[in-house]
């Protein structure tokens, strides 16, 4: 077995952070791999349920390796582990059922060193043990220490009838029996090593034992009972309970207050075996102290820990730590310690909060400093939460919160007369004024902010000023401003050595080269941010930089090789848990899936997409990546799915108050549902509601689309005095927008209706008011339709000669525009009024010339209406 351990290397100072979690994952899999490579390997990982994050991770990337090498990777754990493995021919999951009896015996005969066991016996513990493999072990170690059965020639040897013997009804009580049944001097030590935790060393037992307790005896004791196994000689002797049970069940005998005192005790020991290592033992010291009770130094322990997960980029345990030492922290005294303490720990657990994306438990804990007596008589510490507070406030939309938050801020910045965090607070404000759409305000402030920056020689915030500026003047279109902006930002950035400015600028200005068209100077720059961002080990930069080379493959038509290129980066941003560039890569590539029409490789990456953005508290996205996964189930015709996700997404949109959001969706359900259920009156209700919202928002425009649509399924119902309010409202609102060419329309479906209700003169009216209106634009073909409309009034009143003129003046602009299936039914209409007048001859070339069109065309309804006639 290679061990290394963290004696015998130091880290190199520049390894911090993500670098450094990210280059540890690296090293294990290169360590890993590099052995593969000289011989095959398998590599075991038991108890899986209880991993860290960090080990969690890693073997997630060294999964991804597996399929290359000579390797083999076992994992056991708990079946209500949920660890995502992967999928694919590379992976196999196994549920591993009960034994057998056979299984079990062969279990027994190991445990006993026999050849044979007997069948009633066996049975007998089979079935006490319900086939479980630990169980089994346990309960024959129990019987042949209690004497119960005894071995002699590889033999099994019963001492008394089988039916006396009492089995222990769980494991947990066959180990309590091997337990009672310990000499004192190995249960005394299994009991200081079951504090100490499933692993141990021979230093710290040495340290915490009582003088008469013999260690290297019990030591020997419990391995040869199969209770504890030794794992490590060097640099410390190392042992390890063979079952997280038996640690369990021995830590639960000792009394509340025995564990209290020797937890203090372990603490204690750890800081003077490890004084020289002190920090690679934070956690466990404050896990220690922790049940020790020993408040203060649980406190001192549980911060430093959380800063070392924190720089690790392992930010949800971090988060755990100091929730546990805020709970520490809140039973030492009321002092000022305390209270100064407290401050600190929910500082850090605000900026924890941002960089994972939880803006409203972000929100909560600056309320919560900003209720702080020790904040609120400090203004510059106040000043500070505040600008912390308009931060958060403009990320999650709320522009008057961001607003308030960040006027006061500035109060309290003029109050002290601090130039700097007054330049911060300008800098926010400004910001805000952008997001809000106010360029040029925004672009005001940000260049008196700059030009003050400018003036103090403060040239990382002359960078930032620069790049907050260039984003509006993107907006604003003044690309040329914002190249020469750029440029600036990078000699300063250079020559500062500030490398992560460097990389982001060179992204910004591929962004801009690409709105001006340039995408191979958007490419050359981006290539540039990417070969600093991987050089640097800028993983989460690098990320974002592979999603924007991406999107340039994409728009250079290099469909496949952008797909590929976005998966590496979302490979890349999961890795460094950035949930806000992982959500909107993964949105961009199921974008370009979709229009692909390859909604089964989409699908997976929006559902991801919302659960990220569920996690930042995202509702506006949430709601709009809902609409999308929707709109997914609607290409694939599966009615329920798309429904419950839309569902999903109109409740978000109302809770964000996002009608635009909520008006699509609901046009969505309506068209949908039209197609799924036959009965009207379900896609009419969501059309009623998309309506409403339509006419809250002041949205015309929708209005009138909605109310055409309505109107024709009032009126393919034969609803007809229904679908004429509709129709004449969508014209009235077509007229106040001056939209001429879908009036032409809606005077033909007035007109048409106005003939079903047997208003004939005015759908004479309204009609010929098409027509004139249809001529005067240049619609043709809607001036066909209304001439056709105009000719079935004139039949069914009787005035055959007009009839017959509507048609053939509909029949020629037909011909003329190349309609086909339209020439057809002229034909159709003329031979039906033919046939009326008695022109039999005309009718005959009519009908024949129509049915000749009907079958080019492959018109069923057509040839059918010809067949009718004929009868």
């Amino acid at each position: 077995m290679l061990s290394v351990t963290s004696d015998q290397f130091h880290l190199p100072k520049h390894l911090q952070g993500e670098d450094l979690r990210v280059a540890i994952m690296e090293a294990l899999s290169a360590l890993l791999t590099m052995q593969a490579v000289r011989q095959p390997l398998v590599l075991l990982l038991e108890d899986w349920h209880w991993v860290d994050e960090a080990s969690a991770d890693a073997l997630t990337q060294l999964a991804a390796l597996v399929p290359t090498y000579a390797m083999l990777v076992i994992v056991t754990h708990r079946p209500d582990y949920s660890g995502d493995f992967g999928s694919g021919p590379n992976y196999t999951n196994m549920t591993l059922t009960p034994l057998e009896l056979s299984a079990s015996v062969d279990i027994i005969k190991a445990v006993l060193e026999v050849d044979a066991v007997p069948d009633d016996l066996a049975e007998l513990i089979h079935g006490r043990t319900g086939g479980n493999p630990f169980f089994l072990e346990e309960i024959s170690e129990a019987l042949r220490e209690d004497g119960t059965l005894g071995t002699r020639d590889r033999q099994i040897v019963l001492t008394g009838s089988l039916d006396s013997h009492k089995l222990p009804n769980t494991v947990q009580a066959v180990i309590r029996s091997r337990l009672d049944r310990l000499d004192a001097n190995a249960r005394d030590v299994l009991c200081y090593a079951s504090v100490i935790g499933r692993e141990f060393t021979r230093d710290i037992l040495q340290s915490i034992r009582p003088d008469d307790v013999v260690l290297p005896q019990a030591l020997e004791t419990l391995k040869s009972l199969g209770l504890i196994q030794q794992t490590r000689i060097l640099p410390h002797v190392s042992y390890r309970f063979k079952h997280a049970l038996t640690q369990d069940v021995t830590y639960e005998s000792l009394l509340q207050h025995q564990r209290k005192d020797l937890h203090g005790r372990v603490g204690e020991a750890i800081e003077k075996v490890h004084a020289d290592r002190i920090d690679e033992h934070y956690d466990l010291l404050a896990r220690h102290f922790t049940r020790a009770e020993h408040w203060h130094k649980a406190v001192d322990y549980g911060l430093e820990s959380s800063s070392r997960a924190w720089q690790l980029s392992q930010f949800q345990e971090s988060l755990s730590i100091l929730e546990n030492t805020e709970a520490c922290l809140m039973r030492l005294p009321e002092d000022e310690h305390r209270r100064k303490t407290l401050t600190q720990v929910l500082l850090r657990k605000e900026r924890l909060f941002e960089l994972m994306g939880l803006r409203r438990r972000q929100l909560q804990i600056i309320d919560r400093l900003i209720a702080l007596p020790e904040v609120l008589a400090d203004p510059a510490q106040l000043s500070e939460v505040y600008i912390r507070l308009g931060d958060v406030h403009i990320l999650l939309r709320n522009y008057d919160d961001a607003e308030k938050a960040l006027q006061q801020a500035l109060g309290l910045c003029e109050r002290l007369d601090d130039a700097v965090q007054k330049r911060k607070t300008l800098r926010s404000i400004g910001l805000l004024k952008w997001h809000q759409g106010h360029n040029e305000e925004s672009l005001e402030i940000m260049e008196q902010v700059l030009a003050a920056d400018r003036s103090n020689n403060d040239l990382e915030a002359v960078v930032g000023d620069m790049t907050n500026i260039t984003a509006v003047l993107k907006d604003l279109g003044d690309y040329e401003r914002a190249l020469t902006y750029l440029d600036e930002a990078v000699q300063i950035a250079q020559a500062t050595n500030s490398t992560s400015k460097v990389v982001y600028l060179e992204h910004l200005l591929s962004t801009i080269y690409r709105l001006i068209g340039d995408l191979e100077s958007a490419l050359v720059h981006l290539r540039k941010s990417a070969s600093v961002s991987e050089g640097s080990r800028l993983w989460v930069q690098h990320g974002f930089n592979l999603s924007s080379i991406a999107h340039v493959q994409w728009q250079q038509g290099k469909t496949e090789e952008a797909i590929q290129t976005y998966e590496t980066a979302i490979r890349m941003l999961r890795r460094t848990r950035h949930a806000e560039g992982l959500s909107h890569s993964l949105r961009t590539l199921a974008d370009i899936l979709v229009g692909l029409h390859r909604h089964g490789e989409a699908l997976p990456h929006l559902e991801e997409a919302a659960e990220l953005c569920a996690l930042m508290e995202d509702r506006q996205t949430e709601a709009q990546l809902w609409s999308g996964i929707g709109e997914v189930h609607e290409a694939a015709g599966d009615y329920p799915e798309a429904m419950a996700a839309w569902g999903k997404g109109r409740t978000l949109s109302q809770l964000v108050g996002d009608p635009a959001i909520e008006l699509n969706i609901l046009e969505r359900m309506a068209r949908f549902t039209r197609t799924q259920v036959p009965e009207p009156s379900l896609a009419l209700q969501y059309y009623r509601e998309a309506l409403e919202v339509a006419q809250a928002m002041g949205d015309e425009a929708r209005e009138s689309d909605l109310r055409n649509t309505m109107g024709i399924i009032e009126w393919e119902r034969g609803k007809f005095d229904e679908a004429l309010p509709h129709y004449e409202r969508a014209l009235e609102l077509l007229r106040h927008q001056e939209d001429s060419a879908d009036a032409g329309l809606l005077l033909t479906s007035i007109g048409v209706t106005l003939h079903k209700l047997g208003r004939i003169d005015d759908a004479v009216d309204q009609l010929e008011q098409a027509i004139q209106h249809n001529r005067a634009v240049g619609s043709r073909k809607l001036e066909g339709f209304a001439l056709a409309a105009l000719g079935d009034v004139h039949h069914d009143k009787g005035n055959l000669d007009e009839a017959i003129t509507c048609y053939d003046q509909s029949l020629n602009i037909r011909r003329d525009i190349g309609d086909l299936r339209g020439e057809g039914w002229m034909q159709h209409n003329l031979a039906r009024t033919y046939a009326k007048l008695g022109a039999l001859d005309r009718k005959r070339d009519c009908a024949t010339e129509a049915w000749r069109i009907g079958e080019a065309c492959d018109d069923e309804e057509l040839i059918d209406a010809l067949r009718h006639l004929q009868n």
